[in-house]
């Protein structure tokens, strides 16, 4: 990544974390660093079969642009955890990114750049999906066909979401990791395929409106609809009388 602060100078970046580092630890991955009188950044990066997941924390004295190249084509998902971002990526264009807020999308390689203000520090989580990791969830999200097939780029579901409760959670569990290194490969596969279930399940669950109920719930529903509106008046039924 190449990071251009203000000034016009690049930032420099060396191995390993700072040494009065107090900030959340992605265990088992590769760390860097970068410090100047304008910034300061650390990025630790941890590579899997099939995804790769990216903690930065930093901030910023003044105005940052960085500029980039998406290499892999698959599906990205970008977390910002304190303070936000704006983001251009040419096969997507213009994201917007609020702090508790997240952009996924589907894209081939692409040039990419991302636009920090100043701030006292900002946090932010990427996770990489592979198309061959995407593959093990069609059987339950078919309309990633269309998705895998799709030439350009796509935002899933269509623009930056605020983020859930449970990808919250996942996203603390990633960044504190209790195990050590025979079994932590297997948690972090575990914990990248359940963020990537929440977000598929946000892209394509169905609207209200398609969710079909047999005859006999139809009749249950009318039933009790029945049996409210005619204690309009009245004391309201107990929860046995309306299901019994």
């Amino acid at each position: 990544m190449e990071l251009t602060l203000s000034n016009g100078n690049p930032l420099k970046f060396e191995s390993g974390l700072p040494s009065d580092y107090s900030g959340p630890i992605l265990r088992g991955a590769t760390s860097f660093q970068a410090k100047s009188n304008l910034a300061e950044l650390v990025i630790q990066e941890l590579h899997g079969e099939y995804y790769t997941i990216r903690f930065l924390i930093g901030k910023f004295l003044k105005k940052v642009n960085a500029k980039g190249w998406i290499h892999s084509n698959g599906l990205y998902s970008y977390f910002m955890l304190k303070n936000g971002t704006r983001k251009r990526i040419n096969t997507i264009g213009n994201l917007h990114i609020r702090q508790d807020q997240y952009a996924c999308f589907y894209t081939e390689s692409s040039d990419c750049s991302a636009v920090f203000e100043k701030t006292n520090e900002f946090r932010a989580l990427d996770v990489f999906y592979s198309p061959k990791l995407l593959e093990e969830l069609l059987p339950f999200f078919p309309e990633l066909k269309n998705v895998l097939l799709s030439s350009s780029g796509i935002i899933l579901p269509g623009k930056p979401c605020w983020s859930l409760p449970c990808m919250k959670e996942i996203i603390n569990q990633v960044l504190n990791c209790p195990y050590d290194k025979a079994t932590r490969q297997f948690y972090f596969d575990l914990k990248v395929r359940e963020l990537l279930y929440q977000l598929l399940e946000t892209t394509f669950k169905k609207n209200p409106s398609q969710q079909y109920f047999t005859p006999f719930e139809i009749a249950r529903i009318h039933e009790v609809r029945d049996i409210l509106e005619s204690y309009i008046s009245k004391k309201p039924p107990s929860i046995c009388k309306s299901s019994a």
